[in-house]
């Protein structure tokens, strides 16, 4: 039989043990739970990368970007292109109006048949051509008609600027008293100038016999 004294040694030995076990025990966890953080937070960097890595990346098609920027380079030139020859027929329809009413006149009524023709032309222009009424003149040499009829144009327009310059060939006929008539054909030579407000008007014109005029107007 165990003495009084033995029985408190063993019961103090128990206890210590007993508290070294807890506590070793609250440590391990302690211990165990750090590491599984740790080994937590160096997977999920890891994860993180992994993924990144293998996410596809968006390629980029340089060939179909090339395609779009042409095709609308393309749709730009012919824009302009269309808008440039679409000002030229609308001009050259100015000039043949404008060389019809130039030529086409009476004497006995020259002044009024002239501001048929100065609407297409500038001051400048009508200052420089305006018809002579010397009815002095008009008496001696009788009533004579003039009229244009079908006329060529030559039209020079430049792709920037303001200034064209033009060439017209009209087919006219004339009438004077005692009754003789005539075909002929009259060449218009001159420049036009853009306005402010996008308008073409002559701004200087000659008159002439096709046959007088070098071959290389009728180049241009």
């Amino acid at each position: 039989m165990m003495s009084k004294k033995g029985k408190i040694i063993f019961l103090l030995v128990s206890a210590i043990v007993l508290v070294i076990g807890v506590v070793g025990w609250q440590v391990y966890q302690l211990y165990a739970q750090s590491e599984t953080s740790e080994k937590a937070n160096l997977v999920t960097p890891k994860q993180k990368k992994s993924k990144k890595e293998t996410d596809p990346i968006p390629e980029i098609n340089d060939s179909e970007t090339e395609q779009a920027t042409e095709k609308q380079i393309e749709a730009a030139v012919q824009t302009q292109k269309m808008k440039e020859k679409n000002e030229k027929e609308k001009l050259e329809q100015t000039v043949i109006s404008f060389t019809k009413a130039f030529l086409t006149y009476s004497t006995d009524s020259v002044s009024s048949d002239f501001k048929k023709a100065s609407p297409y032309m500038t001051k400048f222009a009508q200052s420089a051509n305006e018809p002579n009424t010397d009815e002095k003149y008009e008496s001696n040499k009788g009533i004579y008609k003039q009229a244009a009829g079908d006329t060529e144009v030559y039209l020079q327009v430049p792709i920037i600027g303001n200034e064209a310059s033009f060439i017209t060939i009209a087919e006219c006929h004339s009438e004077s008293e005692g009754g003789v008539s005539t075909n002929f054909p009259l060449l218009l030579r001159g420049e036009l100038e853009k306005q402010k407000d996008g308008t073409w008007l002559i701004s200087q014109v000659t008159i002439g016999n096709p046959a007088n005029f070098p071959e290389q107007f009728f180049n241009k």
